[in-house]
């Protein structure tokens, strides 16, 4: 407690769960009838100088941070939670926070009001008879005989306009009857609720079970050159899509060359591999943005990540 010199009156209302800490070389004077209310807490720098004056009211919660002059005046109301800083840490890009201090004396003067939650900053200088409005945050000169408040519009929203969605999208060729397109309905049907977004994006809008598709689901406009994948090969040529007919009869042809050389089985699915591979590269961009992709039924889908 004697660390530094103190210039107390006798007559005070500090409460025993209010703490003061001072250093070398500080300075703290107190006039007398000062008050105190519990947890609060005033820290006094080396070199540092802090006075409050006569007849002057803390309620609890409060802080003084002094590391270089702090000036109260008398007859002073502060509010729950009021913190006081004349100081704050030094940074840089390189370095950080550092343990260093940029300190401006802070003044307030006789006879004001500071309402519950307000910080007042470095460099700030309150003048007399002065009131300052509940969670207002202080810097710079505030003249004599002055109101300052906080002007905020309150908003109200819902909680379920705050949650981000996560936005799904799931690829399928069609929707003929079938075991895949069976499980699919499911699948989307379990995926109904309020965080998730599905999009479904079809090569064809052909199948008997696109009527089952959930209306919470976002059925995403067909691409013509997406039509491709699966068509006949004579289809395609006979539409005057001659060069996704050509790819098809490329891919074949490389399949039948790899699987001979490799003694494999040729299979549906290696099909598909080599088709989707040689055919996305003609494929126009899906639009939009998504946290997750499936590609459903094990269709071999090359996308780019963003």
């Amino acid at each position: 407690m004697k660390k530094g010199n103190w210039d107390v009156s006798f007559i005070q209302d500090i409460h025993p769960f209010v703490k003061i800490t001072t250093n070398t070389n500080s300075f703290f004077k107190l006039a007398k009838h000062v008050i105190i209310e519990r947890y609060g807490n005033i820290f006094i720098g080396k070199n540092a100088i802090l006075e409050i004056g006569k007849n002057t009211y803390f309620n609890q919660g409060m802080v003084i941070s002094c590391q270089k002059e702090v000036k109260i005046g008398e007859g002073c109301l502060f509010g729950p939670s009021v913190k006081i800083y004349d100081n704050n840490h030094k940074f840089s890009k390189n370095m950080g926070v550092l343990y260093k201090f940029k300190a401006e004396s802070i003044s307030i003067g006789d006879h004001c009001w500071i309402a519950s939650n307000v910080v007042i900053l470095k460099g700030t200088h309150i003048g007399k008879n002065c009131v300052i409005g509940a969670n207002c945050v202080i810097s710079g000169n505030i003249p004599d005989y002055t109101i300052v408040r906080q002007k905020d519009n309150l908003i109200i929203e819902e909680m379920r306009e705050k949650l981000m969605k996560k936005k799904i999208l799931v690829i399928m060729p069609s929707m003929f009857i079938g075991g895949a397109e069976r499980s699919l309905i499911g699948l989307l049907d379990s995926l109904h609720r309020e965080d998730i977004e599905v999009s479904l994006f079809l090569f064809r809008h052909e199948g008997e079970l696109m009527s089952h598709i959930p209306a919470h689901v976002n059925i995403l406009p067909q691409v013509n050159q997406y039509t491709t994948f699966d068509r006949p090969i004579v289809d395609l040529l006979k539409s005057k899509l001659f060069l996704f007919g050509l790819i098809r009869i490329w891919s074949k042809i490389v399949l039948n060359i790899k699987v001979k050389i490799k003694r494999q089985n040729k299979g549906v699915w290696k099909s598909m591999q080599y088709t989707s591979y040689y055919i996305s590269k003609l494929l126009p961009v899906i639009k939009g943005k998504y946290d997750l992709a499936i590609s459903f039924q094990g269709v071999p889908f090359y996308m780019k990540k963003n």
